[in-house]
């Protein structure tokens, strides 16, 4: 997540030249990997045009359920959170970007069957107990179109059994991690444009169920865990791009949609766009 709203000083405001088209772009969320796969990162989110080139970095996949060679927590925007390998090897969270996001939370001490929880915008993932996963890192919260949601929480991590209790996704909408055989999934981050999903509890074996809570749409939020070796993780939380200028400088937009405040003019855009500066 990357903001200058609201106390940007005027070396830190994007400077807008008249009469310019400027592409907003809108990354997608990864794609959940089952547990013998890779993990994906998230896609960029970008402002482009004269004189201005600003772009997040995608959110960092998490390490993989008895992930053998992904073990650890990918880096990103925020990191995602480390994964358990079936023994006592400790794993790492990946790193966040820095003025982006946090670290993914990591288990110098694993337990079987629980894992870390991603990092958010404002907080590290959480790490484990013997019996909980961790919960995915606070978003942080900003009020640059009137509502002050919270953006870019990390997603919690999924558990496996009886005894286990799965993460809890950050509050800025990073999705629960699921659980498998008997006990209680994550619920979802709110307090968000749009709520991360809650993690699902199930028995299936079927390794195309998507088990963890999908990041909330629009938020950047990671998806939830799945603490298992079947079924998904959820796909993280699309990105978003919100620009605010005054309205004497702001002239047309495709594809946002298009508020006001005062005397400024706020351009949401939930999918790819462009706006025009005025001459």
């Amino acid at each position: 997540m990357i903001t200058n709203y609201p106390t940007a000083s005027p070396l830190q405001k994007l400077q807008l030249q008249k009469s310019s088209v400027y592409t907003c772009t809108v990354g997608a969320g990864a794609a959940g990997q089952v547990y013998n796969n890779v993990s994906n990162n998230g896609s960029a989110s970008a402002i482009t045009g004269a004189s201005v080139g600003k772009s997040t970095v995608g959110g960092g996949g998490g390490g993989q359920f008895q992930g053998g060679s992904d073990l650890n927590g990918h880096d990103g925007g925020s990191g995602g959170g480390g994964g358990w390998n079936g023994s006592s090897t400790a794993s790492v969270g990946g790193a966040g970007t820095a003025g982006q996001g946090s670290a993914g939370g990591g288990a110098n001490n694993p337990a079987a069957y629980v894992v870390p929880g991603g990092g958010g915008k404002g907080a590290v993932g959480g790490g484990v107990t013997a019996s909980v996963s961790g919960h995915g890192g606070a978003g942080a919260q900003n009020n640059i179109d009137g509502a002050n949601h919270y953006y870019a929480g990390g997603g919690g991590g999924g558990g496996q059994g009886a005894g286990k209790t799965s993460g809890n996704g950050g509050i800025g909408g990073g999705g629960g991690g699921s659980h498998y055989n008997t006990g209680p999934s994550g619920t979802g981050g709110g307090s968000a444009k749009n709520s991360g999903v809650n993690g699902t509890t199930t028995t299936s074996t079927g390794g195309s169920v998507q088990a963890g809570g999908h990041g909330g749409a629009n938020t950047g939020g990671g998806g939830g865990g799945d603490g298992q070796t079947v079924n998904l993780p959820g796909n993280g939380g699309s990105g978003i791009v919100i620009v605010r200028l005054p309205t004497s400088q702001y002239a047309s937009t495709s594809g946002g949609s298009v508020t006001t405040s005062g005397t400024e003019t706020i351009i949401t855009f939930t999918s790819s766009g462009t706006f025009t500066t005025a001459s």
